[in-house]
């Protein structure tokens, strides 16, 4: 379609266009937090109303971005978009520095560690985004390792990454 960017106005203007084509949509997932507010801004010129978890409205459609920033968790919290999803890039951070850290100081043994961890995504929406935390402000503590570890050991990472490329094989 277009040279897309991470900038609202590119999604702003693709979604003007599938409005065209599909003026019932009912819900738009974004790459991202800013193109879920370009998206937002066309289905509201448009007059659609936005979905919101905590007061859900037939008609509205859910708008969706990706990143968990600032700006998109206001927005959330403004009705102006309907969720994003954060993958919590501080707390993996401070995750993958505990780690190594115990790496090093031989409290795990490098071959105890799993092949694959998987770092859970958090949902902020109507319902939740009072309780999200600043992303700039987060704080974390010895331990924060032991729930990716935890989460990963739940879902069976391995088996996991396998079942996903064997799908994107199939496509």
């Amino acid at each position: 379609m277009y040279g897309m960017s991470d900038q609202a106005s590119g999604a702003q203007q693709i979604v003007q266009e599938l409005l065209t084509k599909y003026p019932d949509v009912q819900a738009v997932w974004c790459f991202n937090d800013r193109s879920a507010l370009g998206a937002s801004a066309a289905l509201r010129a448009a007059g659609k109303k936005i979905y919101n978890e905590a007061a859900p409205e037939a008609g509205a459609v859910l708008v969706t971005g990706m990143n968990g920033t600032q700006e998109a968790l206001e927005a959330v919290k403004a009705g102006i978009i309907s969720a994003t999803y954060a993958g919590q890039s501080e707390k993996v951070g401070a995750a993958e520095i505990e780690l190594l850290y115990r790496i090093v100081t031989g409290k795990i043994a490098k071959d105890q560690v799993p092949p694959i961890i998987i770092c859970p995504y958090k949902r902020w929406d109507g319902k939740n985004v009072n309780e999200a935390p600043i992303p700039t402000e987060a704080t974390f503590t010895e331990g924060v390792i032991d729930e990716f570890l935890t989460y990963t050991a739940g879902h069976d990472a391995p088996n996991y990454l396998n079942h996903y490329l064997n799908f994107l094989k199939n496509l």
